[in-house]
């Protein structure tokens, strides 16, 4: 018979393991996720390319659409942010996407916008091609 003590331990391992197996915390399992979850799930007819920060965002950041401070999105815990343009093409009001993926507990959240990312109040994400670090933050492209 197993004791109070070790069925406790027993309990608590389980847990622990259970807890850490929704875990996000690498940048190439958060990708797969968004991936395999996101965008090979929606069918769209335009050309989309999706981008995604290479770090988590932490609690207190804040994301917004270009030129709509009020739909601010306050980060309450650390999330992977992910941006889907779903017409890169265009260059002006379009259907966009924010994807936000808990690192904690793996918990998708997908925001409908129409314009590129701003950081905190002011870092444009993505919005310059000739940006050094736009193609590496490139995880996702389709051309139709």
């Amino acid at each position: 018979m197993l004791s109070r003590r070790t069925i406790a331990f027993l309990f608590a391992a389980m847990f622990l393991l259970h807890a850490c197996k929704d875990e996000v915390q690498s940048f190439d399992h958060a990708r797969d996720i968004i991936i395999g979850e996101v965008l090979e799930k929606d069918s769209v007819s335009t050309a989309i390319r999706a981008f995604m920060l290479r770090d988590p965002l932490k609690r207190g950041d804040r994301v917004a659409p270009l030129g709509y401070p009020e739909k601010t999105i306050t980060i309450d815990r650390r999330v992977w942010f992910c941006w889907v343009d779903q017409d890169y093409h265009a260059d002006f009001a379009h259907s966009t996407q924010f994807i936000f993926l808990s690192v904690q507990k793996g918990a998708l959240r997908v925001e409908s916008q129409s314009w590129s990312p701003v950081l905190n109040d002011t870092i444009i994400l993505w919005r310059d091609s000739a940006d050094p670090e736009y193609d590496s933050a490139i995880i996702f492209q389709q051309s139709r």
